[in-house]
């Protein structure tokens, strides 16, 4: 008779997070507007664009380095973002101002995961630019891509 064999847990290697998946750590509820010409044809956002805003967000993956990329807007009123994946910090400052508001705009780093498993994705807004007149931070979708694919 053959060894039994364990069965085997595939974790996902990409991940698309969508705002109403979003919870609401700091600040107001996200408020989600019709916004044609955007990707998906809306916009979501917290009305009210306060340093120390934050919003947390929760998938499965396995581990690996990941392209964590973010669908939004850059403008005139808008703040800089960390991001921690796991409670660790794995973006500092990731500036969503720009002198013109420019929709569908798409920032992209490389960020760690660590262990198979759920994995709970965070953001704080944590100041802005010079020029930037709020605090205020606006997207479409976020995603995860392992690097290997």
């Amino acid at each position: 008779m053959p060894p039994i064999r364990e069965p085997r847990l595939y974790y996902p290697r990409q991940a698309t997070i969508y705002p109403w998946l979003w919870k609401v750590l700091v600040g107001g509820d996200i408020a989600i507007s019709v916004s044609v010409g955007n990707i998906l044809n809306m916009i979501a956002y917290q009305p009210l664009g306060v340093n120390g805003n934050s919003l947390e967000m929760y998938t499965f993956l396995a581990a690996g380095t990941y392209t964590l990329g973010v669908f939004g807007s850059v403008g005139t009123n808008k703040g800089k973002l960390d991001w921690y994946m796991d409670d660790v910090k794995v973006v500092t400052g990731q500036d969503w101002y720009h002198a013109t508001n420019i929709p569908n705009t798409l920032k992209t780093t490389s960020i760690p995961v660590i262990g198979n498993g759920h994995h709970k994705l965070k953001y704080v807004v944590n100041g802005k630019h010079a020029g930037s007149s709020d605090y205020c931070i606006s997207m479409i979708l976020i995603y995860l891509k392992r690097s290997d694919l």
